[in-house]
């Protein structure tokens, strides 16, 4: 008789055909057929097939036609993040954006993951264009997908600001390597001295200490 393997399931996943014949010998009352699955790497759904038994040869009857079975995915998506030029000057107006990289296997074959991330540190929400927490959605195909971080300049005189972003709630079957990158906005702001006036205060004191000093000798 004849068999046909369908469902979700294609050629790569199987080392025989999808389909053949299962011949009996005079007598024998049962048949197994195995079907050897490929192993992968690739991160994707489980797989569910069934086996459909047909055109039995001779007289004879087909009284349980199919049977199913799925193939498990045991791969786990691991994503990392890290810094990219994650130290930058802040700038006196407009953005400066550091960036940092969300890093993913390659999907294959699976929906695209999601990934919470967070800002924290010595920055508040006026210090980035965009939100201090959110959602990373990895791209199906890439390797990498970055995450730039719009820093808003000004011109205030403050200290250099430290912040870590943190990765969460990866989505799936997925585990998050390492959760955590750094960086750093840079104050890029000085006082500004008026030259001239500050030549004229030093004069004025030296004139000063020199008048004052003139006066105790002629005392």
């Amino acid at each position: 008789m004849d068999y046909a393997v369908d469902g979700d399931v294609d050629a790569a996943d199987f080392s025989g055909l999808l389909n053949g014949k299962i011949d009996f010998a005079a007598g024998q009352e049962s048949h197994s057929l195995t079907l050897q699955v490929v192993g992968d790497t690739r991160i994707e759904a489980h797989e569910s097939f069934t086996v459909t038994l047909s055109n039995p040869s001779g007289p004879s009857t087909v009284v349980t036609a199919t049977a199913s079975g799925t193939i498990h995915n045991d791969d786990v998506l691991t994503v990392s993040i890290a810094a990219d030029e994650a130290v930058k000057a802040e700038g006196n107006s407009g953005t400066t954006p550091p960036r940092l990289w969300s890093r993913a296997a390659v999907i294959s074959r699976a929906s695209p993951r999601a990934v919470d991330y967070t800002i924290s540190g010595d920055v508040d929400a006026a210090d980035f264009s965009g939100p201090l927490s959110d959602t990373i959605n990895t791209c199906r195909v890439s390797r990498v997908s970055p995450l730039t971080l719009n820093v808003i300049g000004d011109s205030f005189i403050e200290a250099d600001e430290s912040f870590t972003v943190t990765l969460s709630n990866l989505s799936g079957p997925s585990t998050v390597v390492t959760a955590t990158a750094s960086g750093t906005i840079q104050n890029d702001d000085a006082e500004v001295v008026n030259t001239v006036d500050e030549c004229r205060r030093v004069v004025w004191m030296r004139y000063l200490r020199l008048r004052r000093r003139s006066r105790l000798r002629f005392r």
